[in-house]
C-alpha cells in the first residue's frame, strides 16, 4: 500500500541524499531514501529547483516515464546520452543509472515513479499494457512524440495528479486504470514489431548479465556461455543493435562507470581501478586514456 508523501517531503529527501553522496559511489536510492512508496509523481520543474539543473549519476528501483513540455539539457540513461527537448518523452527502466546537466531551470513537464506493486491489488495484467516491453533494455529510451501524442501524455498526466490528490476507493481505481492507459500509449510510442522478438529477448538478457558481471567479467565469451550462444553470434547481435563489437559495448560499459565514478565521487584512481575488476593501476590508466583522450586525473579535473 502505498504511502502517502508529498512531493514536498520527498523531492529535498532525493536532493540531501544526491548531496551526501557526492564523496560515495554511485546513489542508490534504495539504500539513501528510506521510504516505503510504489508511486511517486513529480512537476519536472519542481525536480529541476531542488537539483539546480544537474543530477548526478544515481539509481533508483522503481521504474520512470517522463514528459518534456519545456526546457533543454543533457540527459543520460544507461549507456545513452541526448539532448532533452519539448515533445521529447523518456522511459528508465529499474535501478539504471542516470544523470542530468545543464537542465534549464525553467524546464517543464512530468516524471512518474512506480513499481508492480501498484497493480497488484486489482490483479491488472501487466503484459497486456506492455510494461515488461517498455522497460527493456534494448528500448531506445527517448522519443520525440507529435503534438497530439504530447496533447494526450500531458492530459493523462494532469488527470494523474489531480487522482493521488485521494487515493482511496474509487480514486485509487482510478488512478491506477489511468496509469496504465498511459503505459498503454507509450508502449505505442516506444515500441516497434522488432522489440518482442528472439534476438532482441536475448539482447535484453545480455544486458542483464552485463550489469551484473561487468566489474568482474570483461570476455565476451564468458557472456555468450551463460548464453549459450557462440561468441561470433552475440557478436553479430550486439554489433545490429548498437554498432559496435560486443567486446567494445562491454568496455564502454566498464569505462562508464569510471567515467562516473571519477566525476561524481572523490574514490581514488587507484580504488576505482581495483572496484572496476583491474589488477594493474598503469594498465587500467592507459586502458581509460585509449578510450577518453585523457587521463583518469585529468577527466577527473575537467569533470568535477
Amino acid at each position: 500500500m502505498n504511502k502517502k508523501i508529498p512531493n514536498s517531503a520527498i523531492i529535498p529527501q532525493y536532493g540531501n541524499a544526491l548531496r551526501k553522496g557526492s564523496t560515495n559511489s554511485i546513489v542508490d536510492f534504495s539504500e539513501s531514501v528510506k521510504i516505503d512508496f510504489n508511486f511517486q509523481l513529480h512537476r519536472i520543474g519542481d525536480m529541476i529547483s531542488e537539483f539546480n539543473g544537474e543530477m548526478a549519476p544515481n539509481r533508483i528501483p522503481h521504474y520512470i516515464i517522463a514528459i518534456i513540455t519545456e526546457g533543454s539539457g543533457v540527459k543520460n540513461i544507461g549507456s545513452y546520452s541526448f539532448e532533452i527537448q519539448p515533445g521529447m518523452a523518456m522511459v528508465f527502466p529499474k535501478n539504471v543509472i542516470h544523470s542530468s546537466q545543464n537542465w534549464a531551470l525553467n524546464t517543464k513537464g512530468y516524471m512518474l515513479t512506480f513499481n508492480e506493486t501498484l497493480f497488484e491489488e486489482f490483479q491488472f495484467p501487466l503484459s497486456f499494457i506492455g510494461l515488461p516491453q517498455l522497460f527493456k533494455h534494448t528500448i531506445q529510451p527517448h522519443q520525440k512524440v507529435d503534438s497530439t501524442q504530447l496533447d494526450k501524455i500531458v492530459s493523462t498526466f494532469s488527470e494523474l495528479s489531480k487522482l493521488k490528490e485521494t487515493m482511496l476507493g474509487q480514486n485509487r481505481k482510478l488512478f491506477i486504470l489511468k496509469l496504465a492507459e498511459l503505459i498503454v500509449t507509450y508502449s505505442k510510442i516506444f515500441i516497434n514489431e522488432d522489440t518482442s522478438d528472439k534476438n532482441n529477448n536475448l539482447l535484453d538478457r545480455f544486458n542483464e548479465l552485463l550489469e551484473l558481471d561487468f566489474k568482474h567479467h570483461r570476455e565476451v565469451q564468458y557472456y555468450a556461455n551463460k548464453l549459450s550462444l557462440h561468441p561470433n553470434y552475440l557478436n553479430k547481435l550486439v554489433q545490429t543493435q548498437y554498432q559496435l563489437s560486443a567486446q567494445k559495448y562491454i568496455q564502454n560499459r566498464i569505462f562508464l562507470e569510471a567515467k562516473y565514478l571519477l566525476s561524481s565521487t572523490e574514490i581514488p584512481v587507484k580504488e576505482i581501478t581495483f572496484e572496476l575488476g583491474f589488477h594493474d593501476y598503469n594498465y587500467f590508466c592507459r586502458q581509460f586514456k585509449k578510450v577518453t583522450g585523457t587521463s583518469p586525473g585529468v577527466y577527473r579535473k575537467l569533470n568535477s
